[in-house]
């Protein structure tokens, strides 16, 4: 999966990156650098279908292995900061403050679904339009402060 498909923290809220340290969790974690990752019992898990809970962005890849206690570092979503994220078709400006969720794509690659707006996972704040001023499908986004898992500590 290319990396310019991933999501990434566009501009940080506070202006200071926010870096966690954290468990992996054991056999068969599968996420890749970049990709969206979640807590649960502590342990960094890849987002799920629909992405209902996001802690942050994976700094590595997830080792696979439970034969011993792998890290791994995230960078921490937080909801004013500016994230920018593929979305599963162009985004327009009649985009713009409306809420969407999150979907899986395949094993690497999650998306904001334009199509739908159920568990609304993250609010387009503008689209990102190329180096000839046309539109992408790619979007700057606000999670939604129950989505993100830096507030909620679901």
């Amino acid at each position: 999966m290319a990396l310019t498909s991933m999501p990434k923290i566009v501009r940080k809220a506070s202006g200071v990156a926010e870096y966690i340290t954290v468990p992996e969790t054991t056999t068969g974690q599968t996420f890749v650098a970049g990709e969206l990752v979640y807590l649960s019992g502590g342990r960094a898990i890849r987002v799920a279908s629909n992405g209902q809970v996001v802690m942050g962005i994976a700094q590595e890849a997830a080792s696979g292995t439970a034969t011993t206690t792998p890290t791994v570092t995230i960078e921490v979503i937080r909801p004013e900061d500016e994230v920018e994220i593929t979305c599963s078709t162009t985004v327009a400006y009649t985009n713009m403050g409306i809420g969407y969720p999150l979907v899986i794509v395949d094993a690497t690659s999650c998306k904001l679904n334009l199509a739908a707006h159920t568990t609304e996972a993250a609010v387009i704040v503008r689209p990102v339009l190329n180096d000839d001023g046309q539109f992408t499908t790619r979007a700057i986004v606000h999670f939604s402060h129950p989505v993100c898992q830096s507030v909620t500590g679901a």
